[in-house]
């Protein structure tokens, strides 16, 4: 079958394969399955062809209903990953920094960075769709078209075919990806108007990740706690890395680029503490965004705004955008990183060559299931002791008011990098001390990481400064915490006043049923919420991840699907 032919009936199969490679698949005008391979392998933002991903998507739809497969971004440095896939696994060692550094570390990292800046070509999107259908045979997906979509476009998709706003002003800002570092244009029904591509030359999120680096982080993952420990700096006097950047109309330009870029940075950190040097750099970020978006809405009067793109998940920059006087509704796409790739690539062949206009999109219900079955016999084959209570939510609300922290894992497993209370740790959200055992036994992060509330939709106004409850339900944004909630909400307050919600809402059941009845006990629907898993692991996938992850946690309780579990001290 030619490559660009096409039947409108059967699945869409979206695939990624760099930086948090995943699988998305599309049937019947509604996203079936999405999930990233780090899940599978249990190497946290795994890099490579997500076989375990699309074995396990391949499960809920036959190989032979496949009739179109998209691809994500057909740049240089990707597909020469694709063609010595070892070189990717070594350069996903260096920057997670698994073993020692190696001699040649500034050598790779700067070659990776020149090779990003060669845009696709011929040769590279003939030898990606080579590679491509070679991977896809073994899985019994014959010779069927397959689409290859450029980065930022999956980035749009995501954005504009997910949210519920129309028409809507899309901006993407990553680091780089098929030579480009974000796009202007808006959506409108089913179809796009682009307005301005940004060159990798002038990317924001290369300047973050240099930060990142430069502070001793790991660059494409600990950007958060770069925008965690700024809120810890002092008022300075000065404005150090103002001007790096100029915007003009829907133009970044950068002062300096690539290397250069990061031995500007190297010289002002030298003289900054950590603290102000990251909040430099967040307010750098925050300005030059908010004057891009500004632009954006004033040149298409467009009010309405979707993001994707890694540099949207600082939720603060989020925030900031939102409250701008232009800007009258703004939605984050909830995996707005690399990770959501497949997904847009999906979506976006999906548009074009199916008329698909928009999906409604549940990020809590587009991974595996847990039966009750796997989940006794993971119990039992650890050798936990265990109940099953007439109700699971009620008993972990009663065990969380009497101030225990809860391992809290079932049902669907959420899509994206938040955990939304189906592979999550629950405890109090008035409790700091728990907050502090948190941080210190049991997830072993960063002292200056904030954790997030899970709280009733309804009882956001309570507690938050003008929450958007209505188009980022899912941890995408900060929100300012009211004067006088910040006491109930201690646990999950930064220091500057702030939280990070997931707002739950009636139809979220057991979560919503554990909130309903916490709020009769302790007079407050809301919880405190963090990733249930290992340090430096991805959330929990399996009953067997989960057990696994419990006995190594020292955690006393878990709530395993249907069954309660409380280890003896």
């Amino acid at each position: 079958m030619p490559d660009d032919a096409w039947s409108p009936s059967g699945a869409i199969l979206g695939i990624w394969d760099g930086h948090d490679s995943g699988v998305a698949l599309i049937q019947d005008s509604s996203v079936r399955f999405a999930a990233n391979e780090e899940r599978y392998t249990r190497r946290k933002l795994d890099v490579g062809f997500p076989r375990h991903a699309l074995e396990a998507c391949l499960t809920t739809c036959r190989a032979s209903d496949v009739r179109l497969v998209a691809i994500s971004t057909c740049d240089v440095a990707r597909t020469i990953s694709r063609l010595f896939p070892a070189s990717a696994r070594r350069y996903y060692k260096i920057r997670r920094r698994l073993g020692k550094q190696p001699i040649s570390y500034q050598f790779e990292r700067t070659l990776k960075g020149l090779l990003t800046r060669f845009p696709p070509n011929s040769v590279t999107r003939a030898v990606s769709r080579t590679v491509h259908r070679r991977a896809l045979r073994e899985f019994g997906i014959g010779d069927v078209p397959i689409v290859q979509v450029p980065h930022h476009v999956c980035h749009a998709a995501t954005a504009a075919m997910t949210c519920s706003l129309e028409p809507v002003l899309v901006v993407t800002l990553d680091g780089v990806g098929d030579a480009v570092a974000g796009t202007v244009g808006v959506y409108s029904h089913g179809e796009w108007s682009p307005l301005a591509t940004i060159p990798c030359s002038s990317s924001l999120g290369l300047f973050y990740e240099h930060v990142t680096t430069l502070l001793n982080m790991r660059e494409l993952e600990d950007e958060g706690k770069v925008m965690a420990m700024a809120a810890y700096a002092p008022p300075i006097s000065s404005a150090p890395l103002q001007g790096l950047f100029e915007i003009s109309d829907l133009r970044i330009r950068a002062r300096h680029s690539g290397h250069r870029l990061y031995r500007h940075l190297a010289r002002e950190h030298w003289s900054l503490p950590a603290e102000q040097f990251a909040c430099a750099a967040q307010r750098t970020v925050e300005r030059a965004a908010a004057a891009l978006m500004t632009n954006a809405v004033a040149r298409t009067t467009c009010r309405r705004v979707a993001v994707s793109g890694g540099l949207f998940a600082n939720v603060k920059l989020n925030m900031l955008l939102r409250a701008l006087d232009d800007v009258d509704s703004l939605y984050v796409f909830p995996h707005m990183g690399d990770g959501g790739l497949a997904l847009g690539a999906a979506l976006e062949a999906a548009r074009e060559h199916a008329g698909l206009r928009r999906v409604q999109l549940d990020i809590t219900r587009l991974g595996p299931s847990l039966s009750a079955h796997e989940c006794e016999e993971a119990l039992r084959c650890h050798g936990l002791p265990f109940e099953r209570p007439n109700s699971p939510a009620s008993r972990a609300a009663q065990l969380i008011a009497n101030r225990q922290v809860v391992a809290w894992c079932g049902g669907e497993m959420e899509y994206g990098p938040r955990a939304l209370g189906h592979r999550s740790i629950l405890a109090r959200a008035d409790d700091p001390s728990l907050k502090d055992e948190l941080n210190s036994r049991f997830k072993r992060r960063s002292w200056y990481q904030p954790f997030c509330p899970s709280m009733l939709a309804g009882e956001a106004p309570d507690h938050l400064v003008c929450p958007d409850v209505e188009h980022n339900r899912w941890m995408t944004m900060a929100h300012q915490v009211r004067l006088g909630a910040r006491q109930r909400l201690e646990a999950v307050c930064h220091v500057d006043g702030t939280c990070r919600p997931h707002f739950v809402e009636p139809n979220e059941a057991p979560l919503v049923d554990l909130l309903l009845e916490l709020r009769r006990l302790v007079g407050i629907g809301v919880v405190l919420n963090t990733s249930f898993n290992l340090h430096g692991e991805p959330l929990v996938r399996t009953a067997e991840d989960a057990c696994r992850a419990f006995v190594q946690s020292g955690l006393e309780h878990m709530i395993l699907g249907p069954f309660h579990v409380q280890r003896s001290t």
